[in-house]
């Protein structure tokens, strides 16, 4: 039995639906992270299951009981915010035993408790400090410590790291999930940024208009999106998709700009000129002596690799080649298939996959 579970929640502000019956179960210490969109529900899902927004119709479940008619306090949640909700009155020690406080714990277990807390986040030597004498890591450890003091069932973030410069959200996603694995937490986890999913997550819920468009391992969306909206979403560079005709036989198909890939099923017997859409990522297009035309129009230099973004007639192609190849902005190239890991796209159900 999942140790949080959604079944048919929805949530509507005025007459505007924002999450449209998520049915969702989530394993006891599992790290999901919820991805999507700007607007497509993701925080407002996050509220409703700590109890900060009611739920219009569903349930929620934790642990086997029944909470969506609970009071926040009661559900056995701890929520870490975007700005990290410290006092600035209080010092390090106050802010992370002021839940613990509240909760009516003796002083000398409290005491105990932060130091424990305080020695696991390496907070030790600040507790003595106040908010607005730490960095943004900091008092993001700080904010983790006072949710981690109070033994929740589950741990709730509201893209925490959002507020970080890009080295530090790079160390603090690499601490959360060393975190997680020392603690067993279950933990659900808010994010527009799938770099953090890709790497935190056990699974991913990726929401769309409300609704989960996939749930599953950072793994499965990558390579076997159920949709075109999967596909698009998740990766960067964007994966390439374009129409193509099948081929006699049924094995490959080509563009309309020169670019012939195999199909993930062979396709015998379809119609003439039968057109489909297919999909192929960056990484499996590469640079070729021969092959298919195009023009170099855009190049991304990553250091360590660089993308090359190529225009054949109206359709972009985007393709990543090694960081040490030298290639010039406006010259004609050839692209080949380095992968022949193609996705085919039908507008009315799942993607087909190979590779």
């Amino acid at each position: 039995m999942p140790y949080v579970e959604l079944r048919g929640v929805t949530k509507s502000f005025g007459q505007t639906p924002v999450i449209r019956g998520v049915e969702a179960g989530i394993e006891k210490g599992e790290f999901v992270v919820v991805l999507g969109p700007s607007g497509c529900g993701k925080s407002t899902l996050l509220r409703m299951i700590a109890g900060l927004e009611e739920v219009g119709s569903g349930e929620i479940h934790i642990a086997g009981k029944r909470v969506d008619q609970a009071a926040p306090k009661d559900r056995g949640c701890a929520m870490v915010f975007q700005n990290y909700a410290l006092y600035p009155h209080l010092t390090v020690a106050g802010n992370i035993g002021y839940g613990l406080r509240v909760a009516g714990m003796p002083k000398p277990e409290r005491r105990t408790r932060i130091a424990e807390v305080a020695e696991l986040l390496e907070l030790a030597p600040l507790l003595d400090r106040r908010p607005a004498q730490l960095s943004g890591g900091q008092r993001q450890r700080v904010a983790i410590a006072r949710a981690i003091a109070r033994e929740p069932a589950v741990f709730l973030f509201d893209e925490p790291l959002s507020n970080l410069d890009a080295r530090l959200r790079g160390t603090m996603r690499t601490e959360l999930r060393k975190l997680h694995d020392r603690i067993g937490a279950t933990s659900i986890f808010v994010t527009h940024d799938q770099v953090e999913a890709m790497t935190l997550a056990d699974r991913v819920i990726l929401l769309n208009n409300g609704q989960i468009a996939q749930f599953g391992t950072p793994h499965e969306l990558y390579h076997a999106p159920r949709t075109r909206f999967v596909a698009e979403f998740v990766g960067a560079p964007q994966i390439n998709i374009f129409d193509a005709v099948v081929a006699p036989g049924g094995l490959t198909a080509e563009s309309r700009f020169g670019l012939t890939l195999p199909l993930p099923k062979p396709m015998a017997g379809t119609a003439e000129a039968t057109v489909v859409s297919l999909g192929i990522r960056p990484e499996n297009l590469c640079v070729a002596e021969a092959g298919c035309p195009v023009r170099l129009d855009h190049i991304e230099d990553m250091g360590s690799q660089k993308v090359l973004f190529c225009q054949a007639g109206a359709q972009e192609i985007r393709l990543i080649e090694p960081g040490n190849h030298a290639f010039s902005n406006g010259s004609d190239i050839f692209i080949g298939v380095r992968n022949p890991a193609v996705l085919c796209f039908d507008p009315e159900g799942p993607a087909d996959s190979q590779g």
